[in-house]
């Protein structure tokens, strides 16, 4: 199965073919031009993608419906359809590295300042499928030339971060490769994104978790605890009382007085 948003052509170069209601805001990023249907459809025919991945981008095409199309042209191929929505503005074609560039992990590309600023320097392309935190507009040579030169970079880092340009052979030399990035930054080809601060530990005592109980519902008293001390205080008073009656022989109360008449 196709997985890879990254199509490589006939000739060695790498696109990324995405519609354009997916594409994320980026000014710099310039998509490829054509000029009419005939050179459009040359391009896609030289693209090394399988039937499969041009289907599923069809579907993503809802102000082009496939379906639609295809009923009116039933004899035409999908390269075909694909070539038309390109030239509508449907869908755009963008210069990419490879797969495998794109898919570095982000480390090798993440640049740490001596002021403590984080930078992620990436092609332009991957923003299309990940998007940027705070991209920094620079778009000078001026502004590039100085951006990097502030960095320090080794030959090293230099090299893998030029290998991320699209098409282009890294330079040789280390000052032409500074160059070779401050270019590629000026131009668009590559991205420069602030990394937002990684939250950092606190250390002991900086932060005490108070801990807040709900208030608990006061259990339900039971029959026998529901008395008061009163209470049972009296009925004891009671019972000594009728004790008492018992003893004497006095009534209990109206009704006993009146049976004892009686009798």
């Amino acid at each position: 199965m196709f997985n890879s948003p990254v199509i490589k052509s006939q000739f060695g170069q790498h696109f990324i073919i995405i519609p354009s209601t997916k594409i994320n805001q980026l000014a710099t990023l310039k998509a490829e031009t054509f000029i009419g249907r005939l050179s459009c459809e040359q391009f896609i025919r030289h693209l090394n993608a399988p039937l499969g991945y041009w289907q599923q981008l069809a579907q993503q095409l809802h102000v082009l419906p496939y379906a639609s199309w295809k009923a009116q042209n039933p004899w035409a191929d999908i390269q075909v359809f694909i070539a038309q929505a390109l030239v509508q503005g449907a869908i755009k074609a963008f210069k990419s590295p490879s797969f495998q560039e794109l898919a570095n992990t982000s480390s090798s590309r993440t640049i740490k300042t001596a002021f403590g600023k984080r930078y992620q320097i990436r092609p332009a392309s991957s923003a299309l499928l990940t998007p940027l935190t705070e991209p920094q507009a620079i778009n000078s040579i001026a502004a590039a030339t100085q951006f990097v030169e502030q960095l320090a970079l080794d030959d090293e880092t230099l090299t893998t971060l030029n290998a991320s340009i699209a098409n282009t052979d890294v330079a040789t030399t280390t000052e032409a490769k500074r160059q070779q990035l401050a270019e590629a930054i000026a131009n668009g080809d590559l991205v420069v994104d602030l990394e937002p601060e990684p939250i950092k530990p606190l250390n002991e005592g900086e932060f005490i978790e108070e801990v807040v109980q709900a208030a608990q519902p006061e259990p339900a008293k039971t029959v026998a605890e529901s008395y008061t001390v009163d209470s049972k205080d009296a009925e004891i008073g009671t019972a000594k009382g009728l004790i008492a009656a018992a003893e004497s022989g006095a009534p209990f109360c109206e009704e006993c007085e009146k049976k004892q008449k009686v009798a």
